[in-house]
């Protein structure tokens, strides 16, 4: 802006310099009469000529001024660019640093954290409830279970007869024993039915039944106290409860457990796999 300034000062400057002399040869030249060799149209026309030429090159002075300034500004700007990226790079060896993977505050965050922290521990209360609520049910089927074994021992009886022989002579004592119930695990198969019975103490999130026999009779109830396999039997439905239980009321989404609400099932032996005759009934919840 300074260079402009002074290139207009010197075309004002400039412009009556160059014209008080050829005003003064025009005078002259008319004071002599047409004793010049120029005439005065001609001289006229030389003075405009250079007066053309002294301001295109004053113009191309300017614009070469100007064009050198905005080089100028601009080489300045790129050093001030560069000069502020050292800076910057310098506080940040500077910055002692801190690891991306630490969380920064952040009020949303922290409250949206909380609600998740609510939302868990419902669940979790909600889920000790059910743990509880099934294990009070396991409890009291054990319990049963363990009532039914006690009346069967309890059965063993020992029989005496008299044999008709003598008045005097009695018969030995005849031993009539009841045979206790043996339960069993097994891996569910597809369309109802066991296969490969195993000791209960092999349980696993794969065996959502217990088999009990009694005699040649085979019978099947829910573990409710293996929420494992019960977990399991809810994910694959198809495989573990359609061909094994009859369901009270229809699957919903959300359902994480199932109870039994019947006697046993009953099992019959096929080709060397007991096939399911008779389900238990269920009901989600």
């Amino acid at each position: 802006m300074k260079t402009g300034k002074i290139y207009k000062s010197l075309i004002i400057l400039g412009f009556p310099l160059i014209m008080a002399p050829c005003m003064v040869i025009a005078q002259q030249a008319g004071a002599q009469g047409r004793t010049t060799f120029v005439s005065d149209s001609t001289l006229q026309w030389i003075v405009i000529v250079l007066l053309i030429t002294v301001f295109v090159i004053l113009m191309m002075l300017i614009f070469q001024g100007i064009g050198k300034n905005k080089a100028i500004s601009r080489l300045n700007r790129r050093i001030d660019v560069i000069v502020n990226l050292q800076n910057s790079e310098n506080q940040m060896q500077l910055r002692p640093q801190v690891s991306s993977s630490l969380p920064r505050y952040n009020e949303v965050a922290d409250e949206k954290l909380k609600n998740q922290l609510n939302e868990l521990t419902r669940k979790l209360e909600e889920l000790n409830k059910k743990v509880d609520a099934n294990q009070t049910k396991s409890i009291q089927i054990n319990s049963l279970d363990k009532l039914n074994v006690d009346e069967i021992q309890s059965a063993d009886l020992v029989l005496e007869t008299v044999v008709p022989q003598d008045q005097d002579t009695l018969s030995e004592p005849i031993t009539l024993s009841i045979p206790q119930q043996q339960e069993f695990v097994s891996n569910c198969m597809t369309a109802g039915a066991f296969q490969e019975l195993l000791p209960i103490s092999k349980k696993s999130r794969h065996t959502p039944y217990i088999i009990s026999k009694r005699e040649n009779e085979y019978y099947f109830r829910l573990d409710e106290s293996n929420l494992d396999a019960i977990t399991t039997a809810i994910q694959y439905r198809n495989s573990y409860i359609d061909g094994f239980c009859e369901s009270l009321n229809n699957y919903f989404p959300g359902a994480k457990s199932f109870t039994q609400e019947s006697k046993l099932g009953k099992l019959q032996l096929v080709e060397g796999k007991l096939q399911v005759v008779e389900k238990i009934k269920i009901r989600y919840s």
